[in-house]
This record gives C-alpha cells, structure tokens and sequence, in this order.
C-alpha cells in the first residue's frame, strides 16, 4: 500500500502501541521502555524471515497445516511470556495493560484487540485493494489458560 517496507510500518505501528500503553496506565513502566528496543528488533526481523521463509506452497490443505501450528506456537509463546512477565511485544503489552486496567481474562481481551485489529485489516484492504492477511490467536490463548487452571488444581 505504502512505499515503507513491512518492517518499518510494523515498527510504527509498536510505537504506536507504547504510546497506548502510557495512556492507559498513566505512568511509564520499565518493561514498556525495554518494548521499544524489542519493537526495532522486531521489525527487522520481520524483514529478514521474508527474505528467509521461501513463499507460501500451492496446496491448500498444507496452508491450513501450517497457518494452525503457526497459531499454536504464537499463542503459547504468548501466553509463556504474559505468564513468565518477560518483556512483550508492544501488541501484546497493550493487550496486558487493558487487562490490568479493565480486569478482565487475558484471552477475552486478546480477542476483541484481534478482532478489532482484522476487521482494521479488512477496512483497509478493502479500501486499498490489497490481499487480506489476519492472524487470531486469542482462543487458543484461552485453552492454555484453562489448562493451567486444571494443571494447578491437579
């Protein structure tokens, strides 16, 4: 859409989300500053996996195969970090701060910030006219929670 490169519009929109984070908690915290350095690194990475990953294959069945354990391995790593309180992605640090503020499930926060994130995605590449990506992760967030709960329990 933009001559800025994929990891450049991400790490605008990171910053963009520390910036959130300020607002909603209303002071500056360690680990949102230490989100910015991580948001660079990021981004760049971004760039170097598309240069890396070769493109995606023609069968549809082995899409589907790897857009799944895709989303498994990212809402594990997730929900590992949010629950070990290692530095966070932005997107995920403000996820964590309407979490605290609002006091509500982790996952049920991670799914309206997707589904408002998609249907952003949607508006915009509809006005555009560019291919539709989204990723939502916040159920299988979800499922490793309720399996925490059960393993505490047991």
């Amino acid at each position: 859409m933009t001559p800025i490169s994929f990891s450049v519009a991400n790490i605008m929109l990171y910053m963009v989300l520390v910036v959130a984070q300020l607002l909603i908690e209303r002071k500056l915290k360690m680990d949102m500053l230490l989100e910015v350095p991580f948001s660079f690194i990021m981004g760049y990475i971004l760039d170097l996996y598309q240069i890396i990953i070769p493109a995606s294959p023609e069968s549809l069945g082995l899409r589907i195969v790897i857009l799944l354990a895709g989303n498994i391995c990212i809402a594990f790593g997730v929900y590992t970090m949010v629950q070990s309180h290692l530095v966070l992605a932005p997107v995920d640090g403000v996820i964590l701060s309407i979490f605290n503020h609002y006091n509500k499930a982790y996952s049920l926060c991670k799914n309206c910030f997707d589904i408002t994130m998609i249907a952003a995605t949607i508006i915009l590449c509809l006005v555009t006219r560019s291919p539709l990506y989204g990723i939502c992760v916040g159920r299988i967030i979800k499922w490793f929670e309720i399996k925490q709960v059960s393993l505490i329990r047991s």
